[in-house]
């Protein structure tokens, strides 16, 4: 029997697919269960939230140029650290500054550009009205 490429390749995709959902899920898991250890370290919720962008962020190698383009890879991993930095805000300590998959995600989105243009815009303002 033969299988035609576009089958094989849908079938190879799926299985690509749920090699990354499973690594999504461990990850998950690690994080969990550390954060049922007590533990009194400074920021120690935000050290291990930023920690599991991290591996979520390794898990993406898992999904292949066969499968997607590199835009579609690099949209879903900006599409997942939007959402979990809507959670994060609300850690105690949480700063994305701190955190190296925020921060490549936020020069890529433009975001440190747009703050850096606000910073400038209001520098100008104020010589601006020292004349």
């Amino acid at each position: 029997m033969i299988v035609s490429r576009e089958k094989r390749d849908a079938a190879s995709c799926q299985l690509v697919t749920a090699e990354y959902g499973q690594c999504a899920a461990a990850s998950a898991q690690a994080v969990s269960s550390k954060m049922t250890d007590a533990n009194t370290k400074p920021d120690f919720i935000a050290r291990s939230a930023c920690n599991w962008l991290t591996q979520l962020d390794d898990c993406s190698a898992r999904l292949t140029l066969d499968c997607f383009t590199k835009s579609q890879i690099m949209t879903m991993r900006d599409k997942q650290i939007e959402q979990m930095l809507r959670q994060f805000g609300n850690i105690p300590g949480w700063d994305d500054s701190k955190c190296p998959v925020v921060k490549e995600y936020q020069m890529r989105s433009g975001a440190e550009t747009t703050f850096i243009s606000f910073s400038l815009f209001f520098a100008v303002l104020i010589l601006l009205n020292q004349l």
